[in-house]
């Protein structure tokens, strides 16, 4: 009975010491599983909006918001329904604030506003979101993070021109205009 007792103990013991602490913050950053019809997008005009064609983890894309705390980041990367071969590239980004004020990025990375910053991917060149010195990106993904210097949460709405290669014929740009909340 007593070695009972000291192996009830032991395991209550390993069993608190595991476990985590509540007052911790799990950063849970966003990685939303976009996907379309790449057939039905291609055989528009170039600068369509094809927002509602877009889905981010199911919702259509005008419907849809990330939420991100601070220091959190929102992955934008290759979209389900393509084939292998197709190229696809996020051409330009433009941020918006709640009163539809454009919030652009200068070169350090930084949203004007300094809330949002635009993160280079591991293994990639510093000047990978403007390597000609234009405005354009021409990029396969892009990573947001969060800063936020503001005490209030912010709602931004943010504009994606995107292209498609396929077949060595190029489609687009369309445009795709998500929603992001950053919660302080």
């Amino acid at each position: 009975m007593k070695n009972l007792k000291f192996l009830f103990i032991f395991i209550l013991a390993i069993s608190i010491s595991s476990c985590g602490d509540d007052d911790s913050v799990q950063l849970q950053d966003d990685t939303p599983a976009v996907s379309f019809d790449v057939d039905a997008i291609i055989a528009l005009p170039a600068f369509t909006d094809i927002t509602s064609l877009v889905t981010f983890n199911g919702v259509v894309s005008d419907n849809y918001t990330t939420e991100l705390e601070v220091n959190e980041r929102l992955f934008l990367g290759r979209p389900d329904g393509l084939l292998p071969t197709d190229i696809f590239i996020y051409d330009f980004l433009v941020v918006f604030d709640e009163e539809i004020n454009e919030n652009g990025f200068d070169n350090n990375l930084l949203s004007a506003d300094s809330n949002l910053q635009l993160v280079v991917p591991n293994g990639e060149p510093t000047d990978y979101y403007n390597p000609s010195g234009s405005v354009d990106y021409g990029v396969p993904q892009i990573i947001i993070l969060a800063v936020d210097n503001d005490p209030t949460d912010i709602e931004y709405k943010y504009d994606l021109e995107v292209t498609i290669e396929r077949g060595g014929v190029v489609f687009g740009p369309y445009t795709i205009d998500p929603k992001i909340r950053i919660k302080s």
